[in-house]
């Protein structure tokens, strides 16, 4: 083989190499976006995180308080889940806007992480006698 031929086919392999970790590397933030709205009414708070690692900022089980009509795009481009707490309950809607409307997903009880796969949701929070 020619000195020509073996320096381009070494400079297609490095160049296959490097595109191809560059899409590894890539993060879950930076494939998609979606968001996690706090529909809940009488001020409650939802937990909400953005990566599911177990490492998170408040009561190690969420990473900020969502206020009613907040939404986590404020703070990030990504939400992973939201977290429902000891005597509290949700109800939780897959929403795609005009496009896919909205799906009723499930009720959630108290100590359960509700995922978005990706996906945005509502979620109205109850507590008391509501749950």
């Amino acid at each position: 083989m020619s000195h020509r031929r073996v320096s381009a086919w070494f400079a297609a392999i490095v160049a296959a190499v490097v595109t191809l970790s560059a899409l590894t590397l890539q993060s879950p933030a930076h494939a998609a976006s979606n968001w996690i709205w706090n529909n809940s009414s009488g001020g409650l708070k939802v937990g909400v995180v953005h990566f599911l690692d177990g490492n998170y900022s408040i009561d190690n089980k969420y990473d900020i308080r969502l206020s009613p009509g907040g939404t986590t795009s404020a703070y990030w481009s990504t939400a992973a889940a939201a977290w429902i707490g000891p005597g509290y309950c949700a109800r939780v809607f897959y929403t795609g806007g005009a496009v896919d409307g909205e799906v009723f997903v499930a009720d959630y009880q108290d100590g359960t992480y509700i995922p978005a796969n990706g996906r945005n949701f509502r979620i109205e929070a109850h507590g008391g006698d509501l749950c």
